[in-house]
C-alpha cells in the first residue's frame, strides 16, 4: 500500500510484467474501493498471469471486451439494432 500526503491510499503490486524484464508498479485499486483481502486476491490472480507470461492489464481488458460483446449479443440488443435499422431504411425510401 502506498500513501502520499494529500492523496488517497492505493494497493500496489510490483512485478515484472511481460514482456518487460524490469520491475514495475501497478495499482490494484484504491483503499476506499476495495478491502485488503480483495487486494490480496487480485494480486494473487495477477501473479498467476505474470507466471504464465501474460500481462494482467491486457488480460483484464480482453475479458472486459468479451463481456461487452456478450452483452451486445443479447436478444434484446440484437432486436433493438434490427428495429433501428428497419426504421432507418423506411426513412431513406
Amino acid at each position: 500500500m502506498k500513501h502520499m500526503k494529500h492523496q488517497s491510499l492505493t494497493f500496489i503490486l510490483i512485478a515484472r510484467y511481460p514482456p518487460s524484464s524490469h520491475p514495475t508498479r501497478r495499482a490494484l485499486g484504491a483503499y476506499s474501493a476495495m478491502s485488503l483481502e480483495a487486494a490480496r486476491t487480485k494480486a494473487r490472480h495477477w501473479l498467476e498471469f505474470v507466471g504464465k507470461g501474460i500481462d494482467p492489464a491486457i488480460e483484464e481488458e480482453r475479458q472486459r471486451q468479451a463481456e461487452v460483446q456478450r452483452q451486445e449479443n443479447t436478444f434484446g440488443a440484437v432486436a433493438e439494432a434490427f428495429i433501428a435499422e428497419k426504421r432507418q431504411r423506411r426513412r431513406n425510401r
